[in-house]
């Protein structure tokens, strides 16, 4: 039995394409579960009108992605899911998008999420997400963003040849590797072994937006359960980046939250050190974005609400419960999970000489001495 769990939040302009792609490209079988995080405007109108049969959660206020998905995971193992996938409602389908999915986790039995190709849309030769990077101080991005999708071939190595574009620049056609291991997968479209869910966890709802999976991935493997990426199946994602003041504030906090959650007390302290380095370069970064007064960056009162956020007494009660949780389930060391883990932040639209020049190579000398004995 499959569930499909898609998280709406005032998702008018998108959902109708969602359910209409939806409806062709996926087996009658599966069972399409929205669950709403309150919105104010037709989502749930057009949800109701254009696919009838679909399971509706409805939240009485905005949980985020992570309460949204919670929920509908809940609802689904409660059914007797085997499988469940998770998307977004900006997520378009194509054909056959699901059975690859479900071959792949059948297949293999150490396999506990699978994720499809995410294409952009409506460019779709360009790449969203072929699984997601882990940085080891936490930092997450997607793999192949922008980049040109190339033929799916096993084994196949990225960027091994050229394309023009439109515009004349050269882009880098960029392989999907099926079978691939992933550190991480995208939130955006993924399946799931439900018996894997069981004996981790679901979501963190604590983390209300970003770093959600990142952490859900970081946990799966600790227990020995890998994350592959599916050349076989393609969906297509309406993304932009955002520059929210909200956004940072999150992808702050739940990196550090993340940390604390995941690795061992010896890791904590073998990063420790470039870790405060990086703080306080993310620190200064903030303080000249304020002064600039460029509100599409980092701004030093998001960085400091994110500290602000670990001076609370039930931040420490809630630490101290998702670490043991988190821990109790561990199944293999830090260095098997590292291995996966990136030294450096490859990511065009955060891209800046400061990252380039300074950041990456410290970062990069670093991790190639405490990997080792990690």
């Amino acid at each position: 039995m499959i569930y499909i769990i898609v998280i709406t939040y005032n998702g008018a302009e998108d959902i109708a394409d969602f359910l209409k792609t939806y409806r062709e490209c996926t087996p009658p079988t599966a069972h399409l579960v929205v669950v709403d995080n309150g919105s104010a405007d037709e989502t749930l109108e057009i949800v109701r009108r254009e696919y009838p049969s679909a399971d509706i959660l409805c939240l009485p206020t905005n949980t985020g992605y992570a309460g949204g998905a919670r929920r509908g995971m809940e609802y689904a193992l409660k059914r007797g899911a085997e499988y469940i996938a998770v998307v977004n409602q900006d997520i378009r389908f194509t054909a056959l998008w699901l059975e690859p999915l479900v071959d792949a986790l059948a297949r293999n039995e150490r396999c506990a999420a699978v994720q499809p190709k995410i294409l952009l849309y409506p460019d779709t030769t360009k790449i969203n997400s072929f699984g997601n990077a882990t940085h080891y101080l936490g930092f997450g991005y997607t793999l192949g963003y922008k980049k040109t999708a190339g033929r799916s071939e096993l084994g196949a190595k990225p960027h091994v040849d050229s394309q023009k574009t439109t515009d004349g620049r050269d882009d880098m056609v960029y392989p999907c590797e099926n079978g691939k291991e992933l550190s991480s997968f995208s939130g955006a479209a993924v399946l799931f072994r439900s018996a894997a869910l069981k004996n981790v966890g679901l979501i963190d709802e604590f983390f209300f937006m970003y770093y959600e999976d990142t952490d859900l991935s970081w946990r799966l493997r600790l227990a020995g359960y890998a994350l592959l990426l599916c050349c076989a199946s393609t969906v297509h994602h309406r993304y932009e980046f955002s520059r929210s003041m909200t956004k940072f504030y999150y992808m702050e906090r739940n990196r550090l939250i993340m940390l604390i959650k995941n690795y061992s007390v010896r890791a904590l302290f073998l990063i420790a050190p470039m870790g405060i380095v990086m703080e306080a370069g993310m620190v200064a970064y903030s303080a000249c974005m304020t002064v600039l007064r460029r509100r599409d960056s980092l701004t030093l009162l998001e960085k400091l609400r994110s500290y602000l956020f670990f001076l609370m007494p039930r931040t420490w009660i809630y630490l101290h419960a998702a670490r043991r949780e988190a821990q109790k389930h561990r199944r293999v060391k830090d260095a098997a999970i590292v291995k996966l883990f990136c030294d450096t932040i490859e990511f065009q639209d955060i891209d800046n000489p400061l990252l380039r020049y300074v950041a990456n190579p410290l970062m990069r000398a670093y991790w190639s001495v405490i990997r080792i004995i990690i």
